[in-house]
């Protein structure tokens, strides 16, 4: 099969692997993880193997996926601040936002 149809199955199931061999090629930091399919899979996977995926091709611990430039990226202490700092920040106008609406609803109640 040629890149673009594995590239179109990877599009519609993701990026399927039976071993980290199959992720490897792209990028060395990315290994096979086990995943549960539960869906139809394309039935070009690997010569029709479709049945042998075990899971879909992820980084490794330590890293994150660069979709843009198909490449692992080591995640840094600024990418993890800025996610922490990024999750309460959300959290808390959540909250804010259940607060006002539940004194809303008492007041007007």
């Amino acid at each position: 099969y040629s890149f673009e149809q594995w590239n179109s199955w990877r599009e519609v199931d993701g990026f399927m692997c039976r071993t980290d061999s199959d992720c490897t090629w792209l990028d060395n930091d990315l290994e096979c993880q086990d995943r549960t399919i539960q869906f139809s899979l394309q039935q070009g996977w690997y010569n029709g193997d479709y049945a042998s995926i075990r899971g879909e091709c992820d980084c490794r611990d330590g890293y994150w996926w660069d979709g843009d430039e198909l490449v692992c990226r080591v995640l840094s202490g600024v990418d993890v601040t800025l996610a922490v700092i990024l999750g309460l920040s959300c959290s808390t106008l959540f909250c804010c936002c259940c607060v006002i609406f539940v004194k809303k609803c008492i007041c007007d109640g």
